[in-house]
């Protein structure tokens, strides 16, 4: 286990990356036990990563519907390298501080998009909207992006590929004003910025 920052409590949907079995299973262990003292059920699932990848944009509801009381994603340091760690980090409300700088994710009526996004990691992020089949999306797509901190001219760039490709928009909902004048430099006209106060 690399930190504890990351809750251990449902409802939520968390990302855990280890590098001992034990100290994981005693993470899961106090996680199930919380849930099952609150009235969840449990279901295990398991899934490779490319499973994972496979999950598709018009899955959303049933997705919504199977995360609602709370999920925890492990992920072995072991086995996965760090770039493969940080692409399926990405993808969860929450996880672990050193996994990754942002996430994107299902929201309860929307995308939504956390974080930081840079030149650092915004191959990551490219990877995560391919990741979420945005392409199966249509017309109007909006992203609440009300605790993203910091976005890049090249993320934007690939939040736009996916629309331009669809035919569709997407509206990003961000309280960072400079976004909407980057998307205006950059002509990306398949993103509407609305900036909230």
């Amino acid at each position: 286990m690399t930190s504890g920052s990351v809750g251990s409590v449902p409802p939520g949907h968390v990302c855990w990356t280890y590098d001992d079995p034990a100290v994981f299973d005693a993470r899961a262990q106090r996680f199930l036990l919380a849930g099952l003292d609150a009235g969840e059920r449990v279901r295990y699932v398991t899934a490779e990563p490319e499973g994972i990848a496979a999950a598709r944009w018009r899955n959303v509801p049933r997705l919504r519907e199977a995360l609602r009381s709370g999920a925890a994603c492990g992920y072995d340091r072991r086995v996965l390298d760090d770039r493969t760690i940080e692409e399926l980090a990405c993808l969860h409300p929450a996880a672990d501080p050193d996994a990754t700088l942002f996430h994107l994710y299902v929201g309860p009526a929307d995308l939504v998009l956390a974080g930081e996004l840079d030149s650092s990691n915004h191959e990551t992020f490219g990877a995560a909207l391919t990741r979420a089949h945005l392409d199966d999306a249509t017309g109007e797509l909006v992203v609440r992006a009300d605790e993203l901190r910091f976005i890049d001219y090249r993320s934007l760039v690939h939040l736009h590929r996916p629309a331009k490709r669809r035919g569709g928009t997407v509206v990003l909902r961000t309280a960072l004003a400079p976004a909407a004048r980057l998307v205006e430099l950059l002509g990306l006209s398949r993103i509407r910025v609305a900036v909230a106060r």
